[in-house]
């Protein structure tokens, strides 16, 4: 386009502009905006419209997945994003080549930003080692400048950062005890992973925290973080970073390095602590808990029970394992597996369960409902809650009441709660198969409800959700408060 023929656009009125703009393909846009700033505003929300992207008012949450992947560029370009609270990005696969331009384009873009809060990246099951059915090697293009990303984000001022999936970008021999990148499978010598070496506890409780580094919550659900290259990358931010939430949702790790990956993490400002993985020990996880006394908020797998093994008598228990927890989730062998553990104040500490209840595709009938009383409050013990959340979740496995006299607990264990949330884990049809009776279960067990929060994901016309909450408020009088929101938090 010519100064000319510049000048002459710029001479139209912004309507006619805008009719001009609308017949414009994406990169002619995306120059167009790039030669003067009124141009720039008027094309660009055009430009981010059609990647289903909203920029009036300017965007402070960026949800970039499928067709808003590619408008990286335009964000880039974008002078009036200077900063974003939520980036949330899925990478597409499975060709490397597309997922390498993805990758280097965030970069560019995060790094001019000024600040971004909370990062989230998917990298998908992208895997290189097949395209179009043939099998290639591996490459490592894209690693330096994903670490180059983490690290941006990072300088950016990120409190909250999780990385998930990724699973076909590490070969399974890497993710075994003692493995190499450069040779076979041999025995670890003391204190190493993968070829890498494990620093002392000493080391972690001293290593020296940045004051640029604000990372508070660390989402780890990517067994890619616990692979070369990442790995020392995943150690430092551990060891450096002001952590008060860590979750470790990882998969192919072996059970005999998991306490060697647990014994290098020292956190003392460590608050809320998930494991949700299959391969973590229970012996392993008490001697974790038992370091960090800080811990208030504790999320264990929401499927697979841990086995159980004896504990301690009451007159034996130590006040030393999460003195300080107040709310507890996983399922409901886990639960009661833990609650085992727990000296008696601390057990009685905890005043906001969640469980994660498996239910089967049919109707509950009463019959189930005094079941589910029965396996709740067995996971329970005597616990007397305020705050129960249930999840409803298809099974992987069918857990058993634990303990003698459950039945005749229930209604004292249910008896205690205030509130009471609910929600699915997107399998389950719940208006169908859990409402029905829900809420004469409700009004026969929880004498001291006052309030009902269901996810939208619950039920999902309007005029059922009225019907619901008139259900509910008519059979339990003491419900005050009946809200459905769009996701439900634990």
């Amino acid at each position: 386009m010519t100064l000319q023929e510049q000048s002459r656009l710029l001479s139209l009125s912004t309507e006619l502009v805008l009719l001009i703009f609308e017949h414009l393909p994406n990169y002619a846009l995306l120059s167009v905006a790039k030669t003067s700033r009124r141009l720039h505003y008027l094309a660009l929300p055009i430009y981010f419209t059609r990647h289903g992207i909203e920029s009036n008012p300017v965007p402070r949450t960026l949800v970039l997945q499928e067709k808003a992947v590619p408008a990286l560029p335009g964000l880039r370009a974008a002078l009036f994003i200077t900063s974003v609270e939520n980036i949330s990005c899925k990478f597409e696969g499975p060709e490397e080549l597309y997922f390498t331009w993805g990758v280097v384009e965030l970069l560019r873009f995060v790094h001019r930003l000024s600040r971004v809060s909370r990062v989230s990246l998917n990298v998908g099951n992208i895997d290189t080692r097949w395209i179009d059915g043939l099998a290639t090697a591996a490459s490592e293009a894209w690693k330096p400048a994903f670490i180059r990303l983490l690290d941006t984000v990072i300088e950016r001022g990120c409190e909250s950062l999780t990385v998930a999936h990724g699973h076909f970008l590490v070969a399974s021999s890497l993710l075994k005890e003692g493995s190499r990148l450069d040779g076979p499978v041999v025995a670890p010598p003391a204190r190493t992973f993968l070829g890498l070496s494990l620093p002392r506890r000493k080391q972690a409780a001293h290593a020296h925290v940045s004051p640029q580094n604000k990372l508070a919550s660390f989402f780890v659900h990517s067994n890619m973080l616990l692979s070369p290259p990442f790995y020392e990358w995943t150690l430092r931010m551990l060891h450096t970073s002001p952590l008060t939430s860590l979750s470790l949702r990882i998969s192919g790790i072996s059970q005999a390095t998991w306490p060697l990956i647990l014994d290098a993490i020292s956190l003392p400002l460590l608050t809320s602590f998930s494991a949700e993985t299959t391969d973590i020990a229970f012996p392993a996880l008490l001697h974790f808990l038992k370091r960090h006394p800080t811990i208030t908020a504790l999320s264990l797998h929401p499927h697979f029970s841990h086995p159980r093994i004896p504990a301690p008598s009451k007159y034996h228990k130590k006040n030393d394992l999460v003195p300080n927890l107040v709310a507890l989730r996983g399922s409901t062998g886990n639960i009661a597996t833990l609650l085992d553990y727990l000296h008696p104040n601390t057990a009685r500490g905890v005043q906001e369960i969640t469980l994660v209840l498996p239910m089967r595709q049919r109707i509950l009938q009463l019959a189930d409902f005094d079941a589910l009383s029965t396996l709740i409050a067995g996971a329970m013990h005597d616990n007397t809650p305020t705050t129960l959340a249930l999840r409803f979740s298809v099974p992987y496995e069918t857990p058993q009441p634990r303990g003698t006299g459950v039945r005749a607990k229930a209604r004292l264990s249910l008896g205690s709660v205030e509130t009471v949330a609910f929600s699915t884990d997107g399998h389950f049809a719940f208006a169908k198969w859990v409402a029905p009776h829900m809420t004469t279960w409700l009004g026969a067990n929880f004498a001291k409800l006052q309030c009902v929060r269901l996810s939208v994901d619950c039920v999902s016309s309007a005029d059922a959700r009225e019907d619901l909450v008139r259900s509910i408020k008519e059979t339990c009088l003491t419900v005050r408060t009946v809200v459905f929101e769009d996701e439900i938090s634990f």
